[in-house]
């Protein structure tokens, strides 16, 4: 029999009070960032990452180390299973694969609203027009993906642009490339920005 200890950063998987597992113990279970590759042509995926698309639907793969013997690939399927049916509608899990002990494991959102409410974050996509509109500050610092050069949010060539604020420590893959990004992001490539170690949301990314 086996149990996770519920820890968001970490893997760990005990043999013991398995009936005592909360809402989420799947996430917990695989949040160790290891290597795997991402299909479609994409660069390798390096660390839990939130994959946005522009039909509006979301990707989230986790990725982590699953070689030890009393690692169940099985039990951890149904486990995520049973998740995605006391949620409902609106997340679906399209992948859960071990080769060579690494495992990719991957849901699928209809909306980022229902990516918001099975993981139990928060999230906002709009212009940044719209989001201004919104409440969202204005006065924002955003770095530049260009040049490093920092611009207001309210600064008029970026308002019809598409922008996305979250507050998990995850790792987003816009479906354009970034344009801004507030500063406790770091730019991977042109269309991933990643948390810096040690910050907290919220996090602005602006894209094409």
């Amino acid at each position: 029999m086996y149990c996770n200890y519920v820890d968001r950063h970490c893997l760990s998987l005990q043999s013991e009070d398995m009936k005592s597992m909360k809402k989420k113990q799947i996430v917990g279970f695989l949040l160790t960032a290891v290597m795997c590759l991402a299909g479609c042509g994409n660069a390798v995926i390096e660390t839990d990452t939130l994959s946005l698309s522009k039909d509006g639907t979301a990707t989230y793969t986790i990725i982590s180390d699953f070689s030890e013997d009393y690692y169940d690939l099985e039990e951890l399927k149904v486990m995520a299973q049973d998740e995605v049916t006391a949620y409902g509608s609106g997340v679906q899990i399209s992948e859960a694969v071990v080769e060579e002990g690494i495992l990719n494991f991957q849901y699928v959102f209809d909306s980022l609203s229902h990516y918001a409410g099975f993981m139990e974050t928060a999230c906002y996509q709009s212009t940044v027009e719209q989001a201004i509109k919104a409440g969202y500050k204005s006065d924002t610092h955003l770095a530049s993906a260009k040049d490093g050069n920092t611009i207001l949010m309210n600064d008029e060539k970026i308002q019809r642009h598409q922008l996305f604020v979250w507050n998990e420590a995850v790792t987003v893959r816009c479906s354009g490339n970034v344009l801004y990004y507030s500063g406790n992001l770091r730019l991977n490539g042109k269309t991933d920005v990643v948390p810096k170690e040690g910050s907290s949301g919220p996090y602005y990314v602006v894209y094409k």
